[in-house]
């Protein structure tokens, strides 16, 4: 699941080989410029919204009347999608973790520090796996 601010992601597999995932935009009021690489390329997208529901296209629009994790699961399953990856904002990331529907996040760490910006998301549990890669640190967190 991607929330659409600002940004133009593919969300297609690259530098490997393998089939496309269905990407799955969360864009309440369907701001998402008609610009953007979701409509210019065939991979199959499904854009849920509080607004409109049919298809144009490689694009689905899933129409919910609420805009919360528990509506936006139930849309996917009601397409026969029972598993998903969630690349999204903070706040996005936050609500699936607060509502428990999640089974692993890696939480990637950099060395970098930033003095202001988006706070990240947080997981209140100790992590069960440490990895180093580069001169990141990566964070396996399984919820069982």
């Amino acid at each position: 699941l991607q929330r659409m601010e600002n940004k133009n992601p593919q969300k297609t597999v690259r530098e490997v080989s393998g089939k496309n995932p269905i990407r799955v935009i969360i864009d309440s009021q369907l701001k998402t410029s008609k610009d953007s690489t979701i409509f210019k390329d065939e991979n199959e997208t499904i854009i849920i919204n509080r607004i409109k529901s049919g298809r144009e296209e490689n694009v689905t629009y899933l129409q919910v009347n609420e805009m919360n994790t528990q509506s936006i699961l139930e849309a996917l399953w009601q397409q026969n999608i029972n598993s998903v990856f969630i690349e999204g904002g903070s706040k996005t990331i936050q609500h699936f973790i607060i509502d428990q529907l999640w089974d692993e996040a890696r939480v990637i760490v950099g060395n970098q520090l930033f003095v202001s910006g988006t706070k990240a998301p947080s997981i209140s549990k100790t992590p069960n796996r440490v990895l180093s890669f580069s001169s990141d640190t990566i964070y396996i967190y399984k919820k069982s």
